[in-house]
């Protein structure tokens, strides 16, 4: 499961242990382990002497070759049901995956307004963490600026998407529904073990 930050990757996933008795992976505790671990592969959060938008590329294509080899043998050894949610792939850095065996979901709210998505984002995390954290805690306008940029990369994931024959899922509007209709795509499919 992949996608722009507040898209529902986390909830889905949660959702799919608690209901299926899914294994969680996280997408982002593995890019922490690479970018401490072997800083000279490019793959990080942050990356020294790249700008933020270079940085992002070039963990998306390693992280993302990572993830296919990853998967590809997760699923030829292990019949257990497990899901990984991560920030950092784009569909394009995907090939090569096995998806006979394996379900990808790409999440994302193409056509959401920023502002409002920045000011949904702040009072869900004021309910649920008793205050916004994170860059999520800033101005109004400074997080609506970020979910610009997450809203247009929703919509070139959802191209993407359409270009490599994946299944991307709107979570912009009626996000509760968008969320049950990924989780009954992530469990529809009988996947063949070797």
């Amino acid at each position: 499961i992949a996608g722009p930050t507040n898209c529902g990757k986390t909830l889905l996933s949660r959702r799919l242990v608690e209901s299926h008795g899914f294994s969680r992976i996280s997408g982002d505790a593995l890019v922490l382990a690479f970018q401490n671990s072997f800083p000279n592969l490019g793959i990080g959060h942050s990356v020294d002497g790249m700008s933020v938008e270079d940085a992002y590329a070039s963990t998306c294509k390693g992280f993302g070759r990572f993830l296919v080899q990853f998967l590809n043998a997760l699923a030829w050894e292990n019949p257990m049901p497990y899901v990984v949610d991560t920030f950092h792939v784009r569909p394009l850095d995907l090939e090569g995956i096995d998806t006979s065996k394996t379900q990808v979901l790409f999440l994302g709210y193409p056509e959401a307004n920023p502002g409002d998505k920045a000011c949904e984002t702040q009072a869900y995390q004021n309910e649920a963490y008793g205050a916004p954290h994170g860059w999520v805690r800033g101005d109004v306008t400074e997080v609506a600026a970020r979910f610009l940029i997450f809203t247009q990369m929703s919509r070139d994931l959802q191209n993407e998407c359409a270009a490599c024959g994946l299944t991307f899922v709107d979570t912009g509007s009626g996000f509760s529904d968008a969320l049950l209709a990924a989780a009954a795509l992530a469990t529809s499919q009988e996947k063949a073990y070797d």
